[in-house]
């Protein structure tokens, strides 16, 4: 999911029906980033998280985990 809407509804009351306040945020979010080459060393350098021990599995799953916060 890249775009979505966050809405509340406030009442005035415990009824359903007495809305007196609704709020929406629209996200987009935009993947701009050109890498000329997809790895995971380049995409982490890229997104400011470097890695040192690429090839080692608990090194490139951190690196995974950094960039998907990074990007979400």
């Amino acid at each position: 999911m890249t775009d979505f809407a966050a809405i509340d509804f406030e009442t005035a009351n415990g009824q359903r029906s007495s809305v007196c306040s609704v709020g929406v945020v629209v996200v987009r979010r935009y993947f701009g980033r050109r890498l000329p080459n997809h790895q995971l060393h380049t995409v982490a350098a890229a997104c400011g998280c470097p890695m040192e021990n690429h090839h080692h599995a608990l090194a490139d799953a951190e690196a995974c985990a950094r960039i998907a916060l990074r990007l979400l």
